[in-house]
């Protein structure tokens, strides 16, 4: 009886164990795993892509670098939301985000690094994007299958 027992708790915990209990089913989430250059050049494109071949039934679509960035889109909220690295919170929010300026994201090789600095003096972003990245206030909280905190 008492194996029986035994069996059933582990069966139970190891069914437990194998279910994803941290993935929230309103974020489409695309895992990159690559050179952290390349995965921070590739965000954008990453993105785009795949929010584009979407069947757009999602709330929310991010690209996720594991443990290092997320780029997280609401289109319905028009939020752009980044975490440069993850478990230091946000790091910025810009809103007014259409899939129109994600693409102009794409075609002109905006990288993840580039949108992270954006504002500080060390920008490289040409001054039509003073127009486009503008900051939330106050943030609003969004949905992840990330860990910015």
């Amino acid at each position: 009886m008492k194996v029986k027992n035994v069996l059933f708790f582990l069966g139970v915990s190891l069914f437990g164990a194998c279910t994803n209990d941290g993935v929230d089913p309103a974020v489409e989430t695309i895992s990159v795993y690559g050179g952290y250059e390349v995965e921070r050049e590739k965000a954008f494109p990453n993105l785009y892509n795949y929010y584009v071949a979407s069947s757009k039934n999602k709330e929310y679509y991010e690209v996720i670098s594991k443990g290092d960035f997320i780029l997280n889109y609401y289109p319905k909220g028009q939020l752009l939301t980044i975490c440069a690295d993850q478990g230091s919170g946000w790091l910025s929010q810009y809103k007014d985000i259409d899939e129109s300026d994600l693409k102009k994201f794409v075609d002109d090789g905006v990288t993840f690094d580039q949108v992270s600095r954006f504002g500080t003096l060390d920008n490289d972003l040409d001054s039509s994007y003073n127009s486009i990245l503008i900051e939330t206030d106050p943030f609003i909280e969004v949905k992840t299958n990330g860990s910015p905190r």
